[in-house]
């Protein structure tokens, strides 16, 4: 893709802010959760493999060590493989593991977005194989202001027993990233917008009016959406500082 890889990116810009890094990470997990639907384990998932175009849109990359599931329940080959500061736990202690070591994956990624640097990123590779299987929680520093919905969404990822990491699909439902389905839906409206102005310039005038009328019914239900994510704001706003319960 033509904006290169996050981690190019990262690297000739500096880091993400939070507001980039929620969309992207929501395109992340729509591109995880089809894999996943699929019986994919993508097993690699950090900046490096994820592309970017020119007006931000993702893409998730290199499946060179990806794995087809023949079962819900069956994972393999029985090996360590992906990036070493990436890599889940259960990929290094344990005989089995399944879809959700990409979500840790996914989990280090979000927080290299922030600081250009994944969890642990201080220690040497063979030495941060030991560190990952025997820790509780990675070690990371995030920005000074990051927001609790985004502190959260990482714990989720996180979590030592990959059962307990819910699934990409239930993830897209979480308040850190839920906000951008509003967003998606606005910009889709609004290219909407865009494309019946287009070709009311080549309409007869019956076809102007029946135009005019149709962009007046998108832009009122734009105006609905847009009322809807500033409340979600505002409520987002009355909770700060509380922690919200998310399964």
């Amino acid at each position: 893709m033509p904006g290169g890889s996050l981690y190019d990116h990262m690297h000739d810009f500096g880091p993400f802010n939070e507001a980039v890094t929620r969309t992207m990470t929501r395109q992340i997990l729509q591109g995880l959760a089809f894999l996943h639907e699929s019986n994919i384990i993508h097993r690699d998932i950090k900046a490096a493999n994820i592309l970017r175009d020119t007006v931000g849109n993702v893409k998730v990359t290199d499946f060179g060590v990806s794995k087809q599931l023949t079962s819900i329940t069956e994972a393999g080959p029985h090996t360590t493989v992906g990036s070493f500061h990436w890599l889940a736990p259960e990929i290094i202690t344990s005989d089995n593991y399944g879809k959700n070591v990409d979500l840790w994956s996914l989990g280090c990624t979000v927080v290299e977005l922030l600081t250009t640097r994944p969890p642990f990123a201080d220690i040497e590779p063979i030495q941060v194989i030991l560190k990952i299987a025997s820790c509780k929680h990675p070690e990371y520093t995030l920005p000074k202001v990051t927001s609790e919905n985004l502190r959260e969404f990482l714990n989720i990822t996180f979590k030592k027993d990959w059962n307990a990491r819910t699934s990409a699909l239930k993830l897209l439902e979480h308040p850190f990233v839920e906000v951008c389905k509003t967003l998606e839906e606005i910009e889709r409206k609004d290219r909407e917008i865009n494309k019946l102005k287009e070709q009311k310039v080549c309409k007869a005038s019956g076809e102007i009016v029946k135009k005019d009328r149709e962009i007046i019914m998108l832009k009122e239900e734009k105006e609905i959406l847009l009322r809807a994510l500033a409340r979600y704001r505002s409520r987002l706003n009355d909770r700060k500082g509380q922690k919200t319960k998310f399964a």
